[in-house]
């Protein structure tokens, strides 16, 4: 292919990834049809330039998905409901966003491109997500949303549940509160300050959702910042949070509400609404299918085969609340070690690129700082099966594309949003 060509090409691509970024922060649907469209695209050129994308520092992280994947297909043909358990596995191909992220990450326009566009995103959403927690509106949807305890409504954005928002929005906010605070020169950068502008309102946003493990996760996430980032993270970042809830208290002393009271309740194993029945209940159907589970789509079915006829339809889970127990149910113990391995290795990944980035500009904090939205995203993942939650999983990817992309030489790897992005 020409190069003037294959310039055009990686533009058009660039743009519609960047529809990707922007359109996760509010529409699955947005954010999957430019996905979609830009892996089209991302074959196109793979063909006419004979570009591999699997880079070779890579492939223990490509085997490790390739390993997940076909576990989970394995898992999924060794049930009667066979046909189900492997089209309930489609959300997998969120996975080839990562060559697709790291390819055009690797490079400094499209990188400011994305980053201009995620933060665009969750001002906006966060913007609306403020204006819904006053009206209780949700856009395109003859709807409400949920009452807040003292006054206002549970922020939700446009996603399908608050707890969904409020970890896609705390996880991002994570990443970005690390990029804008993380190195020096904030003052002099309008690109970073309009970064730390969404990762604060990210975070407000966040804990107007009312959802204790989004809220819990966020303050633990800040709490190791300082060993994970840098000490800058810990001194500022912890303080804005401080900053954040206090005014938010002030305003709403309900914010978090009775946190031991519901803790208590979610350890009682006699109600059928606590975290701690439905493990054990998992538990249980992990005991009859200890190799290949029940199969994607069938831990509904498996779930109330063991309960009381007469649970009420909201305690009638399609999912086990818990990232490792979830897929230990539906694909088995192998299933579930070879998730957890997935993001040891990425996590794994993520430190070494980091770790070899021992500069303190802006460019060499992207990989720590997916780091440390990824354990943010593990300890969501604890109490809520966050993985099967398409709007946050597409973000993660994105995620982890921004840190394992690394730019070229040449000065592109430090500096600022503004000047060498």
């Amino acid at each position: 292919m020409g190069s003037s060509l294959s310039e055009r090409l990686q533009t058009v691509l660039s743009v519609t990834f960047a529809i990707f970024v922007f359109g996760s922060t509010f529409s699955i649907a947005l954010a999957q049809s430019a996905l979609g469209i830009s892996l089209i695209l991302f074959l196109v050129l793979l063909i006419a330039d004979r570009y591999n994308p699997f880079e070779r520092r890579l492939s223990l992280l490509y085997a490790a998905i390739l390993a997940y994947i076909g576990w989970l297909w394995i898992a999924a043909a060794m049930n009667e409901n066979a046909a189900d358990s492997i089209r309930a596995t489609r959300e997998e191909w969120l996975f080839l966003a990562i060559p697709l992220g790291v390819y055009l990450l690797s490079r400094a326009r499209p990188r400011k491109l994305f980053l201009r566009a995620l933060t665009a995103g969750v001002i906006l959403v966060a913007l609306y997500g403020l204006i819904q927690h006053f009206t209780g509106i949700i856009l395109l949807k003859d709807q409400l949303a949920v009452k807040a305890p003292d006054f206002g409504y549970s922020v939700s954005g446009q996603f399908s549940h608050r707890l969904t928002f409020g970890n896609y929005f705390g996880m991002i906010s994570v990443f970005l509160l690390c990029l804008a605070i993380g190195a020096k020169g904030l003052r002099r950068d309008r690109g970073r300050l309009m970064m730390l502008l969404a990762s604060i309102m990210g975070i407000i946003v966040t804990l107007l959702s009312y959802s204790r493990g989004p809220i819990i996760s966020l303050v633990g996430a800040l709490l190791i910042s300082g060993f994970v980032i840098n000490r800058r993270i810990f001194i500022v970042g912890l303080p804005v949070l401080a900053v954040v809830v206090a005014a938010l208290y002030s305003l709403q002393p309900g914010l978090f509400g009775d946190f031991e009271g519901r803790i208590n309740q979610d350890l009682n194993d006699e109600y059928s609404g606590s975290r701690v029945y439905i493990w054990n209940r998992s538990a249980e159907i992990i005991e009859e299918n200890p190799l290949f589970g029940v199969g994607p789509a069938n831990f509904k079915k498996a779930y109330l085969a063991i309960t009381p006829t007469d649970i009420p339809p909201v305690r009638q889970h399609a999912h086990a609340h818990n990232d490792l127990l979830n897929f230990a149910a539906i694909s088995g113990l192998p299933g579930a070690v070879l998730w957890l391995a997935l993001f040891l290795v990425v996590s794994i990944k993520l430190f070494q690129t980091g770790k070899a980035a021992v500069g303190s500009g802006f460019h060499d904090l992207m990989p720590r700082a997916a780091l440390l939205a990824t354990l943010f995203f593990l300890a969501a993942s604890m109490t809520e099966a966050v993985f099967a939650d398409e709007e946050v999983r597409q973000g993660l990817m994105f995620i982890w594309a921004a840190g394992l992309a690394i730019p070229p030489a040449g000065g592109t790897r430090s500096g600022s949003v503004g000047k060498n992005t």
